[in-house]
């Protein structure tokens, strides 16, 4: 297994992929053998060209911003053996994306160069071509970079310093929770029925931070607050550097072979024992392709993720106990819940303390969507989580009592 491999991502097609019958998508499929990209004769751009052997039944573009332009192509296939072409040029990766009644192309260009797009089949082939023409070059703009939120200004205080024990527990309490909404800026996640995964991430992330330090006076740390892209170590990083004694990754998951599959899954660091989680874990980790260094993880393999589970035993199990927390709140909730599982995510990898990654929901299920999309159903979501974590924030304390009471009296 190698984790740190550049893997497909299961992205949405538009809505029609779904209204068109399996059936005839398979009798009317079409066959995609490349993509070659060429810059073009007048120097003033390139033509991303799709070789198909008829054009598809129907198909569609769209650019969502000035970095993405998603192809939809319906009842098309791809060759046996197809390979995913480098980028070139301006276009900076191509993802394939198939399914079941076709394919979705998404290009991933350089943003500093702007393109105008236009998409239009060859008058010579059966291929369609997308036309990209250079616009005047706009001033580049700064990305970014998340930072931790800083705690408040120390209070003049009068009372005398804690004894060394007092101190001990003080820095040992539950206080510092880091929230991780997951995807963001070029990264949307998965996209079904118009709802990004980015979008609802963040959504759920901000609801929750705000109970937990309304309603349990504790420090946020957010790995992000707007809809911005963070590498999957520096998400670590900001937990670390925080002393969050927390980690918790927000994410929405999708099942690709069927629009009915709900409910919440909670994840944490470890082997994976099914396919399915296989599945989840190798979607959410794909991102770090779309980094500017996914060298970065050539180390993520399964020896270390082993090496992992040896070293941090102990946090393991209280993800295990946090992650159990969750899916029982959920379940409070009337939320389907699929229980507590295991799985290789990168965005678990660097942060020591316990971590647990939280599939809140199906978005390739259409009610599912709709309800993580709205604020009801992000409220909900949030509150169990929220549950969750005051529960185990009462359990800790509580062995933390215990555990300084026998010291002290020894």
């Amino acid at each position: 297994m190698r984790p740190h491999c550049l893997y497909m991502l299961l992205l949405p097609a538009a809505l029609w992929f779904y209204l068109l019958p399996a059936e005839q998508a398979s009798a009317q499929s079409a066959i995609l053998s490349q993509i070659t990209v060429h810059p073009r004769q007048d120097g003033q751009g390139y033509v991303v060209r799709l070789h198909t052997n008829r054009l598809p039944a129907r198909y569609s573009w769209k650019q969502e911003t000035e970095g993405r332009i998603r192809i939809f192509l319906a009842g098309v296939r791809l060759r046996p053996g197809f390979r995913t072409p480098p980028g070139h040029g301006i276009v900076r990766h191509i993802r394939i994306s198939p399914y079941a009644r076709g394919v979705e192309v998404t290009l991933l260009l350089d943003e500093a160069r702007p393109a105008q797009a236009a998409l239009y089949p060859d008058a010579a082939r059966p291929h369609l071509l997308l036309g990209l023409t250079l616009q005047a070059s706009p001033t580049p703009a700064v990305r970014a970079q998340p930072v931790s939120i800083a705690a408040p200004p120390a209070r003049q205080d009068t009372t005398p310093a804690p004894s060394p024990s007092e101190s001990s527990k003080t820095r040992w309490r539950l206080d510092i929770v880091a929230i991780d909404a997951g995807h963001g800026g070029d990264d949307a996640g998965a996209v079904y029925y118009g709802v990004r995964e980015k979008d609802v991430t963040l959504a759920i992330a901000l609801r929750l931070g705000r109970m937990l330090e309304e309603e349990l006076g504790l420090k946020v740390v957010y790995t992000r607050t707007d809809d911005r892209a963070v590498d999957l170590y520096r998400r670590g990083q900001i937990a670390n550097e925080s002393g969050a004694k927390l980690f918790i990754s927000i994410h929405c998951n999708v099942s690709p072979s069927s629009s009915r599959v709900k409910g919440t899954e909670t994840y944490f660091m470890g082997l994976h024992k099914t396919e399915e989680a296989r599945r989840v874990m190798e979607r959410e980790n794909a991102v770090i392709r779309l980094e500017a260094d996914p060298n970065r993880y050539k180390d993520f393999t399964e020896e270390q993720i082993i090496i992992h589970m040896l070293a941090q035993s102990a946090f393991l199990r209280e993800s295990e106990r946090l992650a159990e927390l969750v899916e029982k709140a959920f379940a409070a909730q009337g939320r389907p819940s699929r229980g507590v599982k295991q799985a290789g995510f990168v965005v678990l990898w660097r942060p020591s303390m316990p971590s647990i990654l939280v599939e809140t929901g199906f978005l390739s299920n259409p009610q599912e969507a709709r309800f993580l999309a709205s604020p009801e159903g992000q409220e909900i979501i949030a509150r169990a989580i929220f549950k969750a974590v005051q529960q185990y924030k009462q359990r800790y304390e509580k062995a933390l009592e215990a555990s300084f009471a026998t010291t002290s009296g020894q």
